[in-house]
């Protein structure tokens, strides 16, 4: 069943629940820290957007603009890497299993792709992790490369080419 989310940009209010959402999707693993999420928004934010009903958040989207082919590690404060802006990198998409099923992962990957067509960008990267590859595939996304920096053995590099 499809559900309406608000769905808006996110601020540093929203980090305590943003952490929340991340400990429920993810359980102790790709664990990041209110910290390293706030690096992100610095940097990034309107890009990073979190979808509410009633308030909760029911999930979060960390996207921003990136190099094709460079990985971003985990726990890393992106504003010390050097890097060429030539693609949108969608770093962490994560549902709280309580509203998992209901659409908002879609909303987030189509808001997605407009934000980097807005930017003029050719492409959409991401890692895939936790078994996700299956259900990028169905977005069009195609594996690119083994992942780098702490994503775990199964975790793949995808890339969506933007007609």
């Amino acid at each position: 069943m499809i559900m309406s989310f608000e769905v808006r940009p996110l601020k540093d209010s929203d980090l305590e629940q943003l952490l929340i959402v991340q400990r429920a999707a993810y359980g102790d693993i790709y664990i990041e820290t209110k910290e390293i999420f706030l690096t992100k928004l610095l940097v990034s934010n309107p890009t990073c957007l979190g979808g509410f009903i009633d308030g909760r958040m029911a999930g979060y989207c960390i996207g921003f603009n990136w190099q094709s082919g460079l990985p971003v590690p985990l726990h890393s404060d992106i504003r010390e890497i050097t890097h060429t802006e030539n693609a949108y990198y969608i770093h962490d998409i994560a549902i709280h299993p309580d509203f998992e099923g209901k659409g908002l992962a879609r909303t987030f990957m189509e808001q997605s792709i407009e934000i980097a067509r807005s930017r003029g960008f050719k492409s959409i990267e991401l890692t895939a992790v936790q078994s996700a590859a299956t259900y990028w595939e169905r977005f069009g996304y195609q594996p690119m490369a083994e992942a780098q920096g702490g994503y775990g053995a199964e975790a793949m590099r995808y890339q969506l080419i933007l007609e």
